[in-house]
């Protein structure tokens, strides 16, 4: 096949579509890179035409290109656009995307990696909607043996400040916003979503409500948003400063307010990487609070790594690691001090845990895994409009 594969902006994103573009690419396919993390070039236009590609792949809403006049650029062109919603695909989703979803249901195919919000999408009346997971680049994260790992936990990821308290004369939404956290923070095993449902039930919520059911816009890209940038460093913050008698070590924070942790520099994505999730006995994944049930790339790069992982739970790690989730499953700060202390006290075990774990990743949950998916819904999908 020929691939268009538009490479945007992000902290993950590039990563991922360019391990997608290698592993097209090694599969035997033509894959066309385009770079358009500002804007789409147009000294390429001519280019992505002659191409004749018969499909192009984005990650999350790069894809929809508008043309002046025209329409979206990829459907006026006749190419299938096939976007990969690893983050909420209801963030960036406008009036005008959700119409062209509609209205041309045989141009795109979305790849949504929480089932919570390929729920959502599917109850909107949309089509061509498939579940995803993220996955691991074989080529970063890989077993290297290492005899000198550390009797210690460590975390990756920015730290924010402790809750903030409610501005005196708050309104409504802020309010919302700051108790749904709040609950977040006290139960991190539910979702937020479910959070938000319980707080609907209150009468002064109701606009809220009535908001979301009607017109999700506002609610996704205003509250949804500002409780995802506050409750996640503050959930991080929070489970971390909790830990007690374990030498912990958190990488790339620009917040350094713990003092019992030992914070380093930020380790850039992919092999340096992987030889710090191999240097600590245990590894700490704290989801950032978009994920209703899905999972970050974490548990995937640690495990392929040859390192150790305890991740809060998620549903997807029931889908993943049938028969060991709840041996790297923590649902609160108890859980998680237990385990922590169970696992440097076992390191047999843990090692043994962690090769089983690592062997499952490798042999399922690979990118080259993930294309084969996206390539059977694509020929599947032309052999349907075919008919």
């Amino acid at each position: 096949m020929k691939i268009i594969a538009l490479i945007g902006r992000g902290v993950i994103a590039p990563y991922v579509i360019d391990a997608y573009i290698r592993v097209f690419e090694e599969e035997g396919h033509k894959v066309l890179p385009v770079e358009c993390s500002q804007e789409f070039p147009v000294d390429r236009i001519e280019e992505v035409v002659r191409f004749q590609a018969d499909f192009v792949l984005s990650y999350g809403h790069v894809g929809f290109l508008r043309l002046q006049g025209e329409g979206f650029f990829f459907r006026v062109l006749d190419i299938p656009l096939v976007s990969l919603h690893y983050d909420n695909p209801f963030l960036e989703l406008t009036k005008e995307m959700e119409d062209e979803l509609r209205d041309f249901p045989n141009h795109y195919i979305n790849f949504i990696w929480d089932q919570t919000y390929l729920d959502f999408y599917r109850s909107g009346q949309f089509q061509n909607g498939h579940h995803i997971m993220l996955a691991v680049d074989e080529k970063n994260f890989f077993p290297v043996k290492n005899n000198s790992v550390k009797s210690a936990a460590c975390f990756v990821g920015a730290i924010g400040k402790a809750m903030p308290a409610l501005n005196e004369g708050a309104g409504y939404e802020e309010r919302f916003i700051h108790e749904a956290v709040e609950k977040k923070l006290a139960h991190f095993d539910a979702s937020l979503l479910e959070i938000c449902s319980d707080l609907f039930s209150k009468e002064e919520y109701h606009l809220i409500e009535k908001r979301f059911l009607r017109a999700p816009y506002h609610f996704w890209s205003i509250l949804y948003t500002k409780m995802n940038a506050l409750g996640s460093p503050s959930l991080r913050k929070h489970i971390l400063d909790k830990i007690q008698n374990i030498e912990l070590h958190i990488y790339g924070s620009s917040d350094r307010n713990n003092p019992k942790a030992i914070f380093h520099e930020k380790v850039p994505y992919g092999e340096e990487l992987a030889a710090v999730y191999r240097e600590y006995a245990i590894n700490i994944n704290i989801s950032s609070l978009q994920l209703e049930t899905a999972l970050n790339n974490r548990p995937f790069d640690v495990f392929a790594a040859g390192g150790f992982v305890l991740n809060d739970y998620r549903k997807d790690l029931e889908i993943v690691f049938p028969d060991h989730w709840e041996k790297i499953t923590y649902r609160n700060i108890e859980d998680l001090q237990q385990k922590c202390e169970y696992y440097l006290a076992h390191e047999k075990e843990r090692k043994e845990l962690s090769d089983e774990l690592g062997n499952i990743v490798r042999s399922s949950h690979t990118y080259r895994h993930r294309a084969k998916h996206i390539l059977g819904v694509v020929e599947q999908r032309g052999k349907g409009t075919k008919s």
